[in-house]
């Protein structure tokens, strides 16, 4: 019986051993899903399904953290700002490149030429185109073709145009145009230009103004050589080479051109 009662006591401390065992380990596992509820969101857990939830808690916390919808000063995220500046930077290179663009279409004259003038040369003419500026020379020996196109893009088209020559001259002329009141222009049997000669009441000038009307003291940037003919009073700008020719009606610096020619044209004397 003794013995029996032993062995009875001993299975029930063995039991009570268990069961507080259990309860030790029911409460530790209670205190761990505890700690890890409570810290979710401020410490890492060992777990690793726990550590999971913590690093999306933390995102989605710095996100909803910031209004991406509030504009007001501090708000913007980092990324917002730089998003702004590149736009406005972008805005700002665009326009100014249009503006330059513009600016510098506006400057360089790339508009093409709209009207044309005509400056007399002792080598022929000088076409001036406006509004650039451009010049085109129309030389003797230059083809009549190219000559008349300039001159009528300048003068508009001829009054008159005459084939074959005068017999009294002996200068080769073959043809020629007349613009009236402004200049008769004469060209060889090759069609080439030959010589040119200022019509009584001509506005036509050099690029110094020099032409009809013109004082001979107001001639400075020629030397006029002025001598005694069966014309008159005749001049030129240099004793040989290209030159002008005319007739003035006296050597004083008062005195004024009456004539004016270059190249080879036919003058009665």
């Amino acid at each position: 019986m003794a013995g029996i009662g032993r062995r009875a006591i001993v299975a029930l401390l063995m039991g009570l051993a268990l069961v507080g065992a259990g309860c030790s380990s029911d409460d530790e596992e209670g205190t761990a899903t505890a700690v890890i509820g409570d810290d979710t969101t401020t410490t890492d857990a060992g777990d690793d399904d726990v550590e999971g939830d913590v690093e999306g808690d933390d995102s989605d916390g710095s996100t909803d953290t910031t209004d991406p919808d509030d504009d007001g000063p501090g708000s913007t995220t980092s990324e917002g700002q730089a998003t702004t500046t590149v736009e406005d930077d972008t805005a700002t290179t665009e326009g100014e490149t249009t503006t330059t663009t513009q600016g510098e279409t506006t400057t360089t004259g790339t508009e093409p030429d709209s009207q044309f003038s005509l400056a007399l040369s002792p080598d022929g003419f000088i076409l001036v185109g406006e509004p650039s500026g451009s010049t085109t020379n129309l030389d003797f020996g230059d083809a009549k073709a190219f000559v008349m196109t300039g001159l009528t893009s300048a003068l508009g088209p001829p009054d008159d145009e005459q084939v074959g020559g005068s017999p009294e001259c002996g200068t080769g002329v073959a043809s020629g145009a007349v613009w009236e009141d402004e200049i008769s222009v004469s060209f060889d049997g090759d069609d080439t230009l030959l010589g040119w000669s200022l019509l009584r009441g001509s506005s036509l000038t050099d690029l110094t103004g020099m032409g009809l009307g013109t004082a001979v003291g107001d001639v400075t940037e020629l030397d006029l050589d002025i001598v005694e003919s069966s014309l008159g009073f005749e001049f030129s700008t240099a004793p040989s080479g290209p030159a002008f020719f005319g007739v003035v009606t006296g050597p004083g610096a008062s005195d004024t051109i009456t004539n004016m020619w270059a190249g080879a044209v036919c003058i009665a004397r």
